[in-house]
C-alpha cells in the first residue's frame, strides 16, 4: 500500500467512521466462525476499521490490531483505554507485519486483499504465513466477483478516476484458492456468503419479531435478492 492508500484510510477511519456500522453483520459472522475454530489464543486483526471485531474478540482472546492508518490506531487506542478494552494496536502494513515468526494462532484480514495488486496480495499472504504458527488459521473475506467500475469515482479537481474504497482487484474463489495454495496454505472453508443487515431498533418485542422474520425471509430468498456477496475463507498454514 502507498501514501494515497494511507490518506484514503485516514479519512474513512476518522471522518467517515460511521460507515463501518455496515460491516457489523460480516464481523459478527467472523467472530462466530473464529469461536468454532479455536477457543483461546493470540489473534491478529489486520485492517481494524472502528475496532468492532477487536472488541468482540477481546472477551475471549489475546488480541492484536494492525492498521495502515496511524491516525486510526491512535483514535482506537484512546477509545479502548477509556472503555478498558485490552488490545495491542500497531500501525503498519500486511505486506511487512512488525511481528516475529510463528506468533499468532489466528490472523484475520476481512476486506483487505482486494486493496492490493495481485502480486502484492500474494506476498501479503506469504507474510501472514510467516507470522502464523504452524497449523494456525488465516480467516477473512473479500468482495465476490466485484465489478470495480461500479464504485469508480471521478475527481474534477485532479482529473483522476479512483475506486471509492481503494479496491485494486476483483477476486473469485479460483483466484483465492490459487493464491493461498501458492502461499503455503490449505483450504479449510471457502464459500460465497451474504449477510442480513438492518437499522431496525430491536428494543421492543414487536421489532424483535419483525427483525427475526426479515432475517428468515432474507435467508430463504437471498440467492435472488442479496445485493452483495462476499467470499469467506478459512485457510490453515501447512
Amino acid at each position: 500500500m502507498n501514501d494515497e492508500d494511507k490518506t484514503l484510510w485516514d479519512f474513512h477511519e476518522t471522518e467517515n467512521r460511521q460507515s463501518f456500522a455496515l460491516a457489523r453483520p460480516r464481523l459478527n459472522y467472523i467472530t462466530k466462525r473464529i469461536s468454532k475454530i479455536k477457543k483461546a489464543g493470540k489473534v491478529l486483526d489486520i485492517g481494524i476499521g472502528d475496532g468492532y471485531l477487536l472488541e468482540a474478540l477481546s472477551k475471549r482472546y489475546n488480541v492484536y490490531g494492525l492498521d495502515i492508518s496511524s491516525v486510526n490506531i491512535e483514535k482506537t487506542q484512546e477509545d479502548f483505554e477509556a472503555r478498558k478494552i485490552n488490545a495491542h494496536l500497531t500501525a503498519g502494513s500486511i505486506q511487512n507485519a512488525p511481528y516475529a515468526d510463528n506468533t499468532f494462532d489466528i490472523v484475520v484480514a476481512s476486506e483487505v486483499l482486494e486493496h492490493l495488486e495481485r502480486k502484492d496480495a500474494e506476498n501479503a499472504i506469504k507474510e501472514v504465513g510467516r507470522i502464523l504458527k504452524k497449523g494456525g488459521f488465516f480467516v477473512g473475506t473479500v468482495p465476490a466477483d466485484e465489478n470495480l467500475k461500479d464504485n469508480t469515482c471521478f475527481c474534477p479537481n485532479c482529473g483522476l478516476s479512483y475506486h471509492r474504497w481503494g479496491h485494486k482487484q476483483s477476486l473469485n474463489k479460483d483466484a483465492i484458492t490459487t493464491m493461498f495454495t501458492d502461499g503455503g496454505f490449505q483450504s479449510r472453508n471457502l464459500k460465497r456468503v451474504t449477510f442480513f443487515w438492518s437499522t431496525m431498533d430491536r428494543a421492543t418485542h414487536l421489532n424483535k419479531i419483525k427483525f427475526a422474520i426479515g432475517k428468515l425471509l432474507f435467508g430463504l430468498l437471498r440467492r435472488i435478492f442479496a445485493p452483495q456477496w462476499w467470499i469467506y475463507f478459512e485457510m490453515t498454514k501447512i
